[in-house]
């Protein structure tokens, strides 16, 4: 993953999370509970993007998607943190942090 990934204001954002996997056995895991939580550069969470679910995506190995919705206020130029939990059961926790940058939707 690169290091800061791009945020789109006013528009809904496809989060995909590729390759989970059981540390131990590297079985794929596709019956983890997956959530996502958008938080500010202050670590406030941002209103609307807090414990959204993702889910696997049928017949994949270890993939789970989920959408920021487009009604987030979120600032063009603004840095956040993208915090990922996957809860495999069993003690087995993930937690991935994706630095993000909101910039405006230009085609």
């Amino acid at each position: 993953m690169p290091l800061v990934r791009s945020l789109l204001t006013e528009t809904d954002n496809l989060v995909e999370v590729q390759g989970i996997k059981d540390q131990s056995t590297r079985a794929w895991e596709n019956a983890a509970t997956v959530t996502m939580t958008l938080k500010d550069s202050l670590d406030a969470t941002v209103s609307g993007a807090d414990g959204v679910s993702l889910t696997y995506l049928t017949g994949s190995n270890g993939v789970y998607q989920g959408t920021l919705e487009d009604g987030l206020t979120l600032t063009v130029g603004d840095s956040y943190t993208l915090e990922i939990d996957v809860d495999a059961g069993s003690d087995k926790i993930r937690k991935i942090k994706v630095k993000m940058l909101a910039k405006e939707d230009i085609v």
